[in-house]
């Protein structure tokens, strides 16, 4: 677990580690915003977007336990080598690396969560434990749909890691990964000037009927909005980082929404 000076009380500790559990969901927030618009796989897009959901839900939850233990607002980093964990993935590019990063951070996360179970007091501190008992499982299911994208290893320092100094708030102004002027596309798809529905001309009510027409339909709703929205909600949160946390929670759950119906479209 994470170090604490001697002398503070576990309640104090446990505090220091919901701090940094905040930390490390806000981060991976950003970079998974970022990385929206850059990796090309839409089923990919997608992932990230269930995963910023989830995310978003959870630090909220956090942030709302801190102030239930009578914490300060500000999100504590738990030690600089924890920080430069992101500092060094800012130039990856492609789905398998950025999947090899996130679950290098989830399965870290997974064990650490293991080790708050051990040694805090489950009667005292119940509702964070059973907030994190809910976190696990949810972390589990990314670590499992991770790993199904052939991940490229990528070595972490610990968030149990210990730094020797007081942690710092977050400030919004760390690195990010590059921002890409246009987002990417599958090499499969082809961009075309006319619209998929130039050879309709019948009425409406036929064309809900036309099995042809529904799929073209809603392959258009698929890629030119739902998947689109989940790009821009992310250019948001990016784009408007000064802004308070609440914000950028709403804008990742509607990423999660977008990225839903983006999965019922494909069904």
């Amino acid at each position: 677990m994470l170090t604490q000076p001697q002398g503070e009380c576990g309640l104090v500790s446990g505090r220091f580690t919901i701090a940094a559990y905040c930390y490390a969901l806000l981060r991976q927030i950003e970079f998974a915003c970022a990385w929206l618009a850059s990796v090309r796989d839409s089923d990919f897009k997608i992932l990230l977007g269930c995963k910023l959901g989830h995310d978003a839900g959870f630090l909220g939850q956090f942030q709302q336990r801190l102030r239930e233990m009578l914490t300060e607002s500000s999100v504590v980093a738990p030690s600089r080598a924890y920080t430069d964990n992101f500092d060094r993935a800012i130039r990856l590019g492609d789905e398998h690396e950025v999947a090899g990063f996130f679950l290098a951070l989830t399965e870290d996360l997974i064990q650490d969560v293991n080790q708050y179970f051990c040694k805090y007091d489950r009667l005292a501190d119940e509702p964070s434990m059973l907030l994190l008992g809910a976190w696990r499982v949810k972390l589990t299911e990314h670590a499992e749909v991770l790993g199904k994208w052939g991940p490229k290893p990528f070595p972490i320092a610990s968030i149990a890691t210990p730094d020797g100094g007081p942690g710092v708030a977050y400030s919004g102004t760390e690195p990010l990964p590059d921002l890409v002027a246009f987002p990417a596309r599958s090499a499969v798809l082809k961009s075309a000037d006319t619209s998929i529905f130039r050879d309709y001309d019948k009425p409406i009510g036929e064309l809900v009927c036309d099995r042809e027409f529904v799929r073209r339909f809603c392959h258009s709703i698929y890629l030119d909005i739902e998947i689109q929205a989940m790009e821009v909600c992310g250019r948001n949160i990016i784009g408007y980082r000064q802004m308070p946390v609440d914000f950028k929670l709403d804008m990742a759950r509607q990423i999660w929404d977008e990225g839903r119906h983006a999965m019922m479209l494909k069904r």
